[in-house]
Parts: C-alpha cells; sequence; structure tokens
C-alpha cells in the first residue's frame, strides 16, 4: 500500500516478525473474521516480494498502516490471528497536497506499521478476494455470504467515515461515508439499500455518503450491531449520534432540519400560525420592533420578517419620522 512503498522508496526498516500462521482466514464463518476482512480491504496491503540479493527468495508479506491513534487495532488483530508477539513500527510521513495553482504546506501523518510474513496467511486473503496494488485496480470483491455487515463495519472502520457537525444552533447532524473500488461501493450501496449518490474519485476509487442523523444511526446500529469488534474512535461518534436521537427523538424539531424545526416538510412540528390582522396591529399600530413581535409571538425575528414580506406589511418610515411629521403640522398654516 501508500504506506510500505513510502517507507520502501526510502529505506526505512519496516519490523517483522516470523512466526507460524495459524489459518485464521482459511475460512471466513464468523463476524470477527468477516470484520477483519473488510478492515484488510480498507487498510491492508498483501504482496509477495522478490529479494535480488542472494540467497533470492520470495517474501510473502501483510502489511497495515494506521494512524498512531488507533495502533491499539493493530494489537487486535494481531491477537485474533494467535501471534504472541507484535512488533509495531511508528513512523511520522510528511505529504505534499497538490491543488489548483495555490502551493499547499505538507500534511504530517504519524503512522503505526506493522508487517506480517506468511506465504499462507497471503495466500488466504487473495483466496478471499483481497489483492495486491489494490489502489491501482477497481477491485471487484465478493462480500461474505451471511456475514456482510461485519464486513462493511470492518471496512467503514478502516476506509470509511464517521462525521458530526454541530450546527451553530446547537443542533447536531451526522453522516457516514464508505471508500472503495467503483464495483465494491456499488455492491455496499445496494446492500444497504440506499439512494446516496456514487462519486468517483479516479480512475478506480469511488465514494458514497449517507447523510442525516437518522439514516446514519440506522446503519450504525445494523453495522456495529453485527460485529464484536469496533474502531474505538468511531465508535465513540456513534454513540454521540445515538445519545443525541434518543434526547431529540423524531418529531421534536431539534436539529431535525439542520437546526430549522418549523418546516413543512416535517408534519410533527406543527407550523406556528399567524395572523395577518394580529401582526398588522402588532407590528404597525402599535409601533413595536421586530425583537418585540417575535416574542410576542413566540417565533424568532426571521419568521416574522417573512410574514411581514408574506403579507406586504411594512412600515413608512418617510411617513412616520418627527420631520416629515411636523411639516404636515404645519401645512396650511400662515
Amino acid at each position: 500500500n501508500i504506506v510500505s512503498r513510502w517507507m520502501g522508496e526510502r529505506d526505512i526498516p519496516i519490523k517483522t516478525v516470523y512466526e507460524e500462521y495459524n489459518g485464521y482466514f482459511e475460512n471466513i464463518d464468523t463476524p470477527e473474521k468477516a470484520y477483519w476482512l473488510g478492515f484488510i480491504q480498507g487498510d491492508g496491503s498483501v504482496g509477495a516480494y522478490t529479494l535480488t540479493a542472494p540467497p533470492q527468495r520470495t517474501i510473502y508479506k501483510l502489511t497495515i498502516g494506521l494512524e498512531r491513534k488507533d495502533s491499539e487495532h493493530l494489537h487486535l488483530i494481531n491477537d485474533a490471528m494467535g501471534y504472541s508477539t507484535c512488533p509495531i513500527s511508528h513512523r511520522i510521513t510528511t505529504f505534499t497536497i497538490k491543488g489548483g495553482n495555490v502551493p499547499r504546506p505538507h500534511s504530517k501523518s504519524h503512522l503505526s506499521v506493522r508487517v506480517w510474513t506468511s506465504r499462507r496467511l497471503v495466500e488466504d486473503l487473495i483466496s478471499h478476494g483481497i489483492e495486491q496494488a489494490k489502489s491501482f485496480k477497481d477491485i471487484d470483491i465478493d462480500l461474505p455470504k451471511g456475514l456482510e455487515l461485519p464486513f462493511l463495519c470492518g471496512l467503514l472502520d478502516s476506509d470509511g467515515s464517521v462525521g458530526i457537525t454541530k450546527i451553530r444552533s446547537g443542533s447536531l447532524d451526522a453522516k457516514i461515508a464508505f471508500l472503495g473500488s467503483h464495483k465494491l461501493i456499488s455492491k455496499v450501496r445496494k446492500f444497504l439499500g440506499v439512494t446516496a449518490k456514487i462519486y468517483y474519485r479516479g480512475e478506480h476509487l469511488a465514494q458514497i455518503t449517507i447523510g442525516g442523523r437518522w439514516q446514519a444511526e440506522e446503519i450504525l446500529d445494523r453495522l456495529y450491531g453485527s460485529s464484536p469488534i469496533h474502531l474505538e474512535r468511531k465508535y465513540q461518534k456513534y454513540l454521540e449520534i445515538k445519545i443525541y436521537n434518543t434526547k431529540f427523538p423524531r418529531g421534536t424539531g431539534k436539529g431535525t432540519f439542520g437546526g430549522k424545526p418549523f418546516s413543512p416538510k416535517n408534519p410533527a412540528v406543527p407550523k406556528i400560525h399567524i395572523d395577518k390582522d394580529a401582526l398588522h396591529k402588532r407590528y404597525i399600530e402599535e409601533d413595536n420592533s421586530l425583537d418585540e413581535t417575535a416574542k410576542h409571538f413566540g417565533v424568532s425575528k426571521p419568521t416574522v420578517v417573512r410574514r411581514l414580506r408574506e403579507f406586504k406589511i411594512r412600515k413608512n418610515r418617510r411617513r412616520n419620522s418627527p420631520v416629515n411629521a411636523s411639516v404636515r403640522n404645519t401645512k396650511g398654516v400662515e
């Protein structure tokens, strides 16, 4: 993958360990194995490398590189495969971000890398659809039958994202995204039964984004409920969405439509009725300010402004100004 290739080009040693592989991925028959297969599909890299220096031989490797804050996940998969030691290399990598005509600063990434060396391990993964140099191919991997959800949970924890947006009004919105090959993302979209648009990010990569806090919770309930393993960082975001939705259930208006609870699209939240005559009396005849009028009707100031425009009610400031009033009072007086 990108991590191992970058380190190889710079002759940075990657710690390897030679232990006997126990055949963990020979059969994908448990939710745990399906999760790790999906995780490797996203963030793993398999390959066979021939050494030119004598004695010439071919080394088969599985490499997984994660952000350092997620390095505990490397220990989990290491334990799942039955390895007793888990040598991890920590590196700081620098990538140049290019885009447009404006030069951008370098982006540093703190990585933790674990390498497993086993021909049998690599062959087992390849037999389940994990391919070499998958970032440069339109991979068509079959979802493990009956274990699709934990597989997709692993894919989300590796190459997916769980995003939370806190709107200025105090409400919360959420979205989840999957990244992968064109064919894989099409299968993800079909299996989850969503209508999200597929965005193509290059020749082989595609992405779908599922927005809305309720739909995000529904999908995450299915994924995390199916798997005994999860990436803690993303799982905490899922819990935050779930707690917020419990606190503000459907129909309460809090964050329902981007912080706009009073919407005709949401029949569960009644639209406050403001009578035209009452508004005219309060705002024009009694000459109250917009803030005072909004407070009287129990609505926001922008709502009052919209109603005034709908009813075509406006104050004639020129006519009601003190200067013009004095002119009218003295008109015709010698």
